[in-house]
């Protein structure tokens, strides 16, 4: 199973690069954070909760839980890892839970024990205003993932999309530029769709948010799913084949957020790793409550 799993992943990363490079793609890019976004100290003390059903080698050092801890912990979390448990535990002490699902029991460190009992834990979590982050990849490593996201959102996950674009991160002003395009050519169906992100005229593009503080370009996932829409989520990221890939919640309160391509946690780590360390950074603030005010100021989240 897992030489298997490990074979698609290389000949998914084999099938990307070129198409990158025949799309004569600049590649991933970081850029200065904001102003006011990063400051020393400020996480010392929370804690996080990474918890994975699916893990190359059963340890809690192993893939995917190899790369991002250790970013987390130089921010000043101090994180737990958990591999395959059969429940969560007691969450009161976290303030942040990070979910990577599995495929189901006997796939690659999966169970079938994620349960009503997790989902309420999880539920009374997130009600305190605490951070859910919801890691899923393609078809079958959504298992946990469709649960939680059937009770808190009424969503489902499902699909096998080979990604590995870029997504270009544009200002709102650029995206304006965008929108009047798409006006001109009559497509208000597409527009209205892909208010944020999405794929026009060749190029991925995603509208700035705080998820993307610091970041120019960066690579999509490798294998992804994509999620149902819920008019409780706002959807951030689309692949490139204009699925939904990275939505937060819009509920009042609510710091949680999906995300449908955990192989940015570490495929091709040494080639993507400013931009992926920055990405989980940014979670972790999100997740925190963290805000942009230079976002808020410019009317983020506004209809085009």
């Amino acid at each position: 199973m897992q030489s298997g799993r490990l074979a698609l992943l290389t000949g998914a990363m084999v099938v990307c690069a070129v198409s990158s490079a025949m799309a004569g793609d600049d590649g991933e890019k970081i850029k200065e954070h904001p102003k006011g976004w990063v400051q020393t100290d400020e996480f010392r003390g929370k804690r996080i909760l990474m918890v994975t059903w699916y893990s190359e080698g059963g340890q809690p050092d192993s893939v995917p839980l190899n790369h991002v801890p250790q970013i987390l912990e130089r921010m000043g979390f101090k994180v737990d890892r958990s591999v395959s448990p059969k429940h969560l535990p007691d969450l009161e002490k976290y303030d942040q839970v990070w979910m990577i699902s599995g495929g189901g029991q006997g796939n690659l460190g999966g169970t079938a024990s994620f349960d009503a009992s997790d989902v309420k834990k999880l539920e009374a979590f997130v009600a305190k205003g605490k951070g859910l982050y919801s890691l899923n990849d393609n078809v079958p490593y959504v298992q946990e993932g469709n649960v939680i996201g059937k009770a808190l959102h009424g969503i489902s996950m499902s699909g096998d999309f080979y990604g590995g674009q870029m997504v270009h991160v544009v200002s709102q002003g650029e995206l304006a530029k965008i929108v009047e395009e798409a006006k001109k050519s009559g497509n208000l169906q597409k527009l209205a769709d892909l208010r944020r992100s999405g794929v026009l005229n060749g190029k991925l593009y995603a509208q700035d948010h705080e998820l993307f503080s610091g970041i120019e370009r960066i690579m999509e996932g490798i294998t992804i799913c994509h999620m149902t829409p819920s008019p409780d989520l706002d959807v951030i990221l689309r692949a490139s084949n204009n699925e939904s890939l990275v939505a937060v919640s819009k509920k009042p309160g609510e710091n949680m957020l999906y995300d449908c391509g955990f192989t940015r946690m570490y495929v091709n780590w040494e080639q993507h790793q400013d931009t992926a360390t920055r990405w989980y950074e940014n979670v972790a603030r999100y997740l925190q409550g963290k805000r942009r005010t230079d976002l808020a100021a410019a009317g983020k989240g506004a209809q085009p």
